[in-house]
């Protein structure tokens, strides 16, 4: 079974509680450490937000929430460029190690995939330098192939680790079970990226049958993940950091208690992870 100091909780999972209410939650329920959605930062902004998450007693791993990268028009291109400038800076200011890179959609008005890559590597290789330079990474993260028109044009940890060798040191991997749990290849790309590279770990199941492709991410230990497993191929890889929940379910959770949510988060982790 997986370390219970190493519980974390992902922000997204409780987008009915303001940063202030999530902070204090998680403490009490025993969470070490929170990923933060950028939006929420504007509540209080990131330095006092940063105050506040380290008075509870928690660790920040990552910010959530930076802009698409894959816009060829040179104006929305630059406006990209800005806003994932100003999720750097956010991220910074609230003590994350790595903003999560999504990337985006197919590039609007074509059909070329690779072409939509290569804008959104491009764009990563324009920040690694502004985000070396305050000590925060960029974390990509493949997304299921679902997804791959309306979000991300990464959609396999194969395609993940390729890129993120191919811009070098200030990239790393974001594993998130939802999206990656069925790759053949997982175990073999885990270890390819090896610890260094691999920056954050999300975690939830996969309920049959699925109802929603975005908000309908099961409980620990309600669906088809062997967790332990793939949380065992982390550690095997090198992986030394976090294990995040992070549970969107519009249909099922985010409708009960939120108190009972998170005790069960806590509890379904003890058992089935």
């Amino acid at each position: 079974m997986a370390d219970p100091a190493r519980l974390a909780m992902h922000q997204g999972t409780t987008p009915f509680w303001t940063l202030g209410q999530a902070v204090e939650a998680y403490a009490r329920h025993g969470f070490r450490a929170m990923s933060v959605r950028r939006e929420k930062l504007a509540e209080m902004g990131a330095s006092a937000a940063a105050k506040v998450i380290a008075d509870a007693g928690l660790e920040v791993i990552g910010l959530s929430g930076p802009a698409a990268m894959t816009a060829s028009d040179p104006a929305e291109r630059r406006r990209q460029l800005e806003e994932n400038q100003r999720a750097i800076d956010d991220a910074a200011g609230v003590g994350a190690g790595f903003i999560v890179v999504i990337g985006g959609p197919l590039t609007p008005g074509t059909r070329d995939m690779e072409a939509s890559r290569q804008r959104m590597a491009d764009m990563m290789a324009e920040l690694i330098p502004y985000a070396r330079e305050r000590g925060v990474k960029l974390g990509l993260e493949p997304l299921t192939p679902m997804v791959a028109g309306e979000n991300s044009c990464v959609n396999t940890m194969q395609c993940a680790n390729d890129m993120c060798e191919a811009l070098g040191d200030g990239v790393g991997l974001i594993v998130d079970l939802w999206h990656v749990w069925w790759d053949p290849n997982l175990r073999a790309e885990l270890a390819r990226a090896g610890g260094d590279n691999l920056l954050g770990f999300h975690i939830c199941d996969w309920r049959v049958p699925l109802t929603d492709r975005f908000q309908d991410r099961a409980m620990m230990g309600d669906g088809l993940i062997d967790i332990p497993r793939i949380e065992g191929w982390m550690r095997e890889a090198g992986f030394a950091g976090w294990n995040e929940i992070e549970i969107f379910s519009a249909g099922d959770w985010w409708k009960r208690d939120p108190d009972e949510f998170l005790a069960t988060c806590a509890q379904r982790y003890r058992t089935h992870v």
